[in-house]
């Protein structure tokens, strides 16, 4: 947990144990030395994603493109989904690695979710920013006193980009180790390296990394990379997280970029005419922009309502829910995003929102969950643990940045998510 202490020098230096999920390449046995000089390690970003559920989900369509001959590991960095300690400020201090333990830490965040789910987001009255930041420190304090539980072993004050860096060196030793065990394997492996000529003019990427990161899996690939350059064999950055940007108090860039990307969103709808759901006949961009902008404010005075399928209880989906939800993700991917906004706004117009759920019943706390699906506070502990500078604007500041700088209001969006 604290690479500042040598590991297992006493019971109070605990163990992370980071969860792996590996895909492995074509013609693998039981013997390690037939598995690849180096696995390519996965990402998903976040922080806090799950590269366990990424490499479950996904690894074997990268094989398809990639190539066969690659061992894929999808790995949960520390705190993170599977990996223990997990960061959860809502966990149960009765069997909290247990089923029963875990359920009642998930019933705890969703009726704490639940209950501020009337404040809406910062812009949706004039008293929800207030009420939001006293949230906030109420969660601040919750995860205060887990932290406090557990002294300098909490997993909250080791939690950090570099850190995890370091776990993917751990990771690289691990695998080196394995792969070359047994004197019989070792013996076999370089036998059949020196019959293979062109595998002698290759690169050697024993002890390397090889990785794959998406958003801010950049940030953690550029932070090993830069702090040990000597162990990069390959590395692709996909979706680069500009660093300084991150590391600042506000993601103010992020606001910017949000912008441009959903003026863009009355552009499409109106260029593919009746293919976009929220479409009509005629509409320039600034008809379909007016569309949205009336029915956000419709949702504000008149939430839709929903009753899901299995469950006998009603839903109140509000212009906060459309915003916060959907629309995120959509701006994130807008290739794939925006048509699945076109096709929500338009069931919310034509009151159709009970044909966007499938079938089955929209919650089950009670069986034993995959590991990744549980949720945690990751996400804030990793991205807290790396700011550069405290964030220590009052709420009125807050606000007076958000009118200045946002025309759209995305900039109430992003400020939400950085305060939960």
């Amino acid at each position: 947990m604290d690479y500042s202490r040598p590991l297992n020098e006493s019971a109070h230096n605990p163990k992370v144990h980071l969860a792996l999920v590996m895909a492995a390449g074509a013609g693998r046995t039981q013997d390690p030395s037939t598995y690849a000089e180096a696995p390519l390690l996965l990402n998903p970003g976040g922080p806090g994603g799950s590269g366990a559920m990424l490499a479950e989900v996904r690894a074997q369509s990268l094989q398809q493109f990639l190539g066969t001959q690659h061992d894929i590991i999808g790995f949960d960095p520390r705190g993170v989904g599977a990996s223990t300690p997990k960061a959860d400020c809502f966990v149960s201090t009765e069997d909290p690695d247990g089923v029963y333990g875990r359920n009642v830490a998930l019933m705890n965040r969703l009726l704490w979710v639940t209950s501020g789910h009337d404040v809406g987001l910062i812009n949706s009255s004039n008293v929800a920013l207030a009420k939001q930041n006293a949230r906030v420190q109420a969660v601040a304090k919750l995860c205060r006193r887990i932290d406090e539980s557990k002294g300098d072993d909490s997993i909250f004050r080791h939690m950090s980009t570099p850190n995890s860096a370091r776990d993917m060196l751990s990771i690289i030793h691990a695998w080196d180790e394995w792969r070359s065990s047994g004197e019989e394997n070792r013996e076999a492996a370089k036998a059949a390296q020196l019959n293979n000529h062109e595998e002698e003019r290759s690169i050697s990427l024993r002890g390397k990394l090889v990785y794959w990161g998406f958003s801010y899996g950049t940030l953690l690939g550029a932070t090993f990379a830069t702090m040990f350059p000597d162990k990069v064999g390959r590395m692709v950055l996909d979706g680069v997280v500009h660093a300084d940007y991150y590391v600042s108090p506000m993601w103010e860039r992020s606001v910017v970029d949000a912008d441009a990307i959903w003026d863009k969103f009355f552009i499409y709808c109106a260029d593919k005419g009746f293919a976009c759901d929220f479409y009509r006949a005629g509409d320039g961009p600034e008809y379909v922009r007016r569309r949205f902008s009336n029915l956000l404010a419709s949702l504000e005075e008149h939430p839709s309502i929903l009753f899901p399928p299995g469950t006998n209880m009603p839903s109140l989906i509000t212009a906060s829910d459309v915003k916060k939800t959907v629309f995120f993700a959509g701006l994130y991917a807008p290739t794939i995003g925006f048509p699945v906004i076109a096709k929500l706004l338009d069931h919310i117009l034509t009151d159709r929102m009970g044909e966007l759920f499938p079938d089955v019943d929209t919650m089950a706390v009670c069986g034993n969950l995959t590991l990744p699906l549980w949720p945690d506070d990751a996400m804030k502990a990793i991205a807290c643990g790396d700011k550069r500078r405290k964030l220590k604007e009052n709420p009125a500041e807050l606000q007076r940045r958000f009118e200045k700088a946002a025309p759209y209001s995305w900039f109430a969006d992003v400020v939400s998510f950085l305060l939960n």
